[in-house]
């Protein structure tokens, strides 16, 4: 029954999801799958909103940023060497792909990112990549840390 459910889209011609041509069947699951929980009906909500957006443009936004890397370069180029002045906390997971990869770890431990953001302190906490959401409270923490001690007028 679930499976006549995924494939309510006339357009799609197989029984493979990945190969399907919408993204309706995700509402549908989600709505199958959720028992009666506040929590889990919480989530099947933000899930429904995250459908809704990427029916609308699908991963247009993510590829933009891609699309737009070697832009970016260009007009930032004046700005190379240039110092961020502001106080700044860096919270990143221990097994983060991105901190672990191209040699992220040692630019961000050792003295290199700091001579671009003198007033930078770095946090690292067991975690991965969405950090925020494995450690909610660890990050908040330090996020409030960091918030009363700013000097805010």
């Amino acid at each position: 029954m679930l499976k006549k459910k995924w494939h309510m889209d006339a357009r799609c011609r197989t029984r493979d999801r990945s190969s399907c041509c919408s993204t309706s069947w995700v509402p549908r699951i989600m709505v199958f799958m959720a028992p009666p929980n506040h929590f889990l009906r919480q989530l099947v909500f933000l899930l429904q909103v995250y459908a809704d957006k990427y029916q609308e443009s699908g991963f247009t936004g993510a590829f933009n940023f891609y699309r737009a890397m070697d832009l970016n370069w260009e007009l930032l180029a004046a700005r190379e060497g240039t110092k961020v002045t502001i106080a700044m906390k860096f919270i990143v997971g221990d097994k983060d792909i991105g901190f672990e990869s191209n040699g992220t770890r040692e630019y961000i431990t050792r003295d290199v990112f700091k001579r671009y953001i003198p007033n930078l302190e770095v946090v690292i906490l067991d975690g991965h990549h969405f950090i925020q959401q494995e450690r909610a409270q660890e990050v908040s923490n330090e996020t409030l840390s960091f918030a009363s001690f700013q000097d805010i007028e």
